[in-house]
């Protein structure tokens, strides 16, 4: 049984060196480890020296860069990690043992976040999503909305017939599922199997990835109108609601207060939820 290992990634960093030397750690053995980037030669000699195949996502894209590494893998199995993401050393063995075990066609985990290095604004980001997941095992559309391409792995037959979107600059990982699992691949998502993943550090950051992920959205609604969510369709009541209540004070000179009050209320109660959850 060979497994191959696949690190997109835009740039050399100090994360990506993390990430490698993590899964030169595993338990798990690896047949190969291949990083796909934009033309960079600093990256091609870090993966010459640390024995890695590199190949170039020529397209800028990171649809195209999972599609590239799917392509290139060889192994009976190919497992996809972020670059900023640390795999624990038995993460891969784990993932084999849920793939042969209930003879799945994809499986995968969670990622969080390392107690010890993370900051205090890490920390509260993840609370959010302490409180919005579990470790639970789900399987099919469930877990085709729970699963990440930093932490999941497929069996290489799966790319004789389907692949990754080269042209998607997000979410490239749900749309490819929602595929698979209409053509009635086993799919598992379990959140006992986890690799630790760095949060965004900033504001401007964080607003950054929630813009990207929005136009990715988008993008993907595009090609499949029956992957939009309730979830999706809340935002945008949010929001619409929010613009009426404070046309409505204008138009009828309600006190501002009103408008305000309503808001405040929402960002009071959304923090006591996740507090509530998280017990934290």
């Amino acid at each position: 049984m060979r497994i191959s290992v696949v690190v997109p990634t835009r740039q050399m960093s100090k994360d990506l060196e993390r990430c490698i030397s993590s899964l030169r750690n595993q338990s798990e053995k690896i047949y190969e480890i291949i990083i796909v980037s934009p033309k960079n030669e600093e990256i091609e000699r870090f993966a010459k020296k640390t024995k890695c195949k590199w190949y170039e996502d020529k397209k800028n894209k990171i649809g195209n860069a999972y599609y590239v590494g799917a392509c290139q893998s060889k192994g009976d199995f190919a497992a996809f990690i972020d670059d900023d993401c640390v795999a624990p050393k038995n993460w891969l063995s784990l993932l084999v043992k849920d793939m042969k075990n209930e003879d799945l066609d994809i499986a995968g985990g969670d990622d969080i976040i390392d107690e010890r290095t993370s900051t205090k604004f890490q920390k509260t980001l993840f609370l959010i999503d302490m409180a919005r997941s579990s470790n639970v095992q789900l399987y099919g559309k469930d877990a085709c909305r729970r699963l990440r391409a930093c932490n999941i792995i497929f069996k290489r037959s799966v790319f004789e017939k389907q692949n990754f979107n080269r042209n998607l600059s997000g979410l490239q990982e749900p749309e490819l599922l929602h595929r698979l699992e209409k053509d009635g691949k086993k799919i598992k998502f379990n959140g006992n199997i986890t690799v630790f993943h760095s949060r965004r550090n900033n504001i401007s950051g964080l607003f950054n990835q929630i813009y990207r992920n929005g136009i990715a959205k988008i993008d993907l609604i595009k090609i499949h109108k029956d992957i939009i969510s309730t979830y999706d369709i809340a935002a945008l009541f949010a929001f619409s609601a929010t613009i009426f209540l404070l046309l409505f004070s204008i138009i009828n000179k309600t006190p501002l207060l009103l408008w305000i009050g309503i808001l405040a209320i929402y960002f009071i109660l959304k923090p006591l939820y996740i507090l509530l959850k998280v017990k934290k």
